[in-house]
């Protein structure tokens, strides 16, 4: 099937995808809402401004995928695979990314607002400027990752591994880092400029209380 054939089914109400394979297609500004594509293949696909709220992308693969400005609102991408996609202005509010593969993916300037990126693997991604408020990283692998001016208000950072992040600028307002990987944590972090406000820290202790 392909991406004609693909939205004309999806248009004339067909919502089961699940496992199509549709790589490097060119679906910018699809209209694809609730859309069921779990362990579909699409890899490369150009998927700019895309509307996927309240879709399944369970185990998919959207390796190097284009997801620029897309509305992933309330998505499903539990143990989806994005290494190094563009989700760059994407936005991804109570969106479920438990167990997903961000690894080198851009996520700049993202509205990932109370997302759920629990032992999500972040290494070396570009959170530089996104909204993370009230969103639950515990457990994530974000080693390497580039967290400058990130929003972190709220956020819930449990066990999360930050070695060589870089946090400069980044507002960890009441985040709650506690329980942190200790002898790893924050090594080799850069935190020039943070806020840390009423911060829960790895060993228990409030940093920067007000």
């Amino acid at each position: 099937m392909n991406a004609n054939e693909f939205l004309a089914a999806y248009n004339a109400g067909q919502r089961d995808f699940k496992q199509i394979i549709l790589k490097n297609a060119d679906l910018t500004n699809a209209q694809l809402k609730g859309i069921n594509l779990f362990g579909a293949n699409l890899t490369g696909t150009q998927l700019p401004t895309a509307q996927l709220g309240d879709a399944n992308l369970v185990n998919a693969l959207l390796v190097e995928a284009n997801l620029e400005a897309a509305n992933l609102s309330w998505v499903n991408l539990e143990r989806a695979n994005l290494t190094a996609a563009n989700l760059r202005r994407a936005l991804l509010v109570m969106a479920n990314l438990k167990f997903t593969t961000l690894t080198g993916a851009n996520l700049a300037y993202a509205s990932m607002g109370v997302v759920n990126l629990t032992s999500a693997n972040l290494q070396n991604a570009d959170l530089s400027y996104v909204d993370l408020k009230e969103a639950d990283l515990t457990g994530a692998d974000l080693r390497g990752a580039n967290l400058e001016g990130a929003n972190l208000e709220e956020a819930t950072l449990c066990y999360a591994n930050l070695e060589g992040a870089n946090l400069k600028n980044a507002n960890l307002t009441e985040t709650d880092l506690s329980n942190a990987l200790l002898g790893t944590f924050f090594r080799r972090a850069k935190l020039k400029h943070a806020v840390f406000r009423n911060t829960i820290m790895p060993d228990g202790s409030f940093a920067g209380q007000a």
